[in-house]
Parts: structure tokens; sequence; C-alpha cells
């Protein structure tokens, strides 16, 4: 079954913005989604269209890249993971973060900055968490009208082309 706004449709010369969990498929290669996820990120790297993201998105893929990582290390639930970090912070040293570190210097991929000026406006008209709510007004202050995401909290906002991958 295709889905509809296949993230390997989106046009050339689109510029979208890339959040989180796309970058962190492809990291971790996961098991159903890590091909959809590359392909359309070697079409960033390419220039055949522009990504974009934003200082929220570098936070959370890092930090999920380490919380699986020592979930994985550790042998413990991912969500038990960050307690033990805060017993033993020396544990940040045992996760190769060269991986995400080489990720975020493709090309093509640009940072950007949202307008913090009207954000609870943006998480109360579109009733989005304030993470989802920077994402869009990172978007909207930056002309960008395309996300490549998983993530169903963008369903049905106005203005906006989700792009989903599949597996």
């Amino acid at each position: 079954m295709k889905i509809l706004n296949d993230i390997s449709d989106i046009p050339a010369n689109s510029s979208v913005f890339v959040d989180s969990n796309v970058i962190t498929y492809f990291l971790l290669k996961h098991k159903n989604l890590y091909p959809s996820c590359r392909k359309f990120l070697r079409r960033i790297e390419k220039g055949e269209i522009k990504g974009f993201l934003n200082s929220v998105v570098i936070s959370e893929v890092y930090f999920i890249y380490i919380r699986v990582k020592l979930s994985e290390l550790l042998k413990i639930p991912p969500y038990k993971v960050m307690k033990e970090v805060k017993k033993k912070p020396k544990l940040l040293n045992k996760v190769d973060l060269l991986p995400v570190d080489m990720f975020f210097s493709i090309p093509n991929l640009f940072l950007v900055h949202p307008h913090f000026t009207y954000l609870s406006a943006v998480i109360s008209r579109n009733k989005l968490l304030p993470s989802d709510a920077l994402h869009l007004a990172t978007m909207t202050s930056n002309n960008i009208m395309n996300i490549a995401t998983n993530d169903t909290d963008f369903d049905g906002i106005k203005g906006i082309t989700l792009w989903k991958p599949y597996g």
C-alpha cells in the first residue's frame, strides 16, 4: 500500500523541514523505515531538495540516539536510561556520537531559527506541544511548507504538506 505523500515523492527543488524521527530512523537503522529515510536524506545530500532543521531537532536527535545506545549497552529499557545518566554522568562517554556529528555536516541541510514572539499562539491554534510548535513556527517563519516526519501531530495543519517515510 502506497502512503499518501510518501517521503520518496517530494518534488525536486522543494524545501523540507526534517523532523528528528526521520533522522533517528536513519542513524539507528530502523528495521522498516531506514531505507526510505536513507533515500530521502541522500536526495538532500545531492542537492535535489533542500533540508531544514532547527536546534530543537538537533537536541532531540542527540537525546534519542544517546538513550537508545545506552539502553542497548546497559541492557535496560530506554525510559530508565536518563535516570542512570543522572546518577552516573560518565555513562555519556560510552556513546560514540561521531555518527550524529557527521550527519549534521551533510550538504544542503540548513539550520534555521523560528520567530518566538507568537509561539503561544502556535501552540493554542494548532494544539501542539512546545517542541512541535517550535517546528511549525520555524517552518512558517522561514516559508517552508513541507515537513518530513512520522509524527501524526502535524496531521491537518493547514498550509503544511506532510511527507512520511514508508517501510
